[in-house]
């Protein structure tokens, strides 16, 4: 995976928040398995293991009908999420080829 790929699967990953606030299944198939295609990338270190684990945390509150709520709600939970992908992108920005 070039870096390139590993950003837009980020931007993907954060254009679904959008889909989030109810539970749904398939979206969230989708959100996993762009995580671990990220987490099993070359590009992938430690660091940027722990943030790819934490945005798939919170996505799974985010598509829970009741979790979100424990956290603040939809748009707190949508925060953190974006967050860490802004945090995740200059992870990868930043490693060299």
């Amino acid at each position: 995976m070039t870096k390139q790929e590993a950003i837009s699967l980020v931007d993907e990953l954060e254009g679904l928040i959008k889909e989030g606030g109810i539970s749904n299944p398939p979206i969230l198939k989708i959100i996993q398995a762009h995580c671990f295609s990220l987490e099993h990338s070359d590009l992938c270190r430690a660091d940027a293991k722990l943030k790819i684990g934490s945005i798939c945390e919170w996505f799974e509150i985010l598509f829970s009908e009741r979790k979100h709520q424990k956290y603040g709600g939809y748009d707190r939970v949508a925060h953190f999420i974006r967050m860490d992908c802004s945090s995740l992108r200059e992870m990868i920005e930043r490693i060299k080829e």
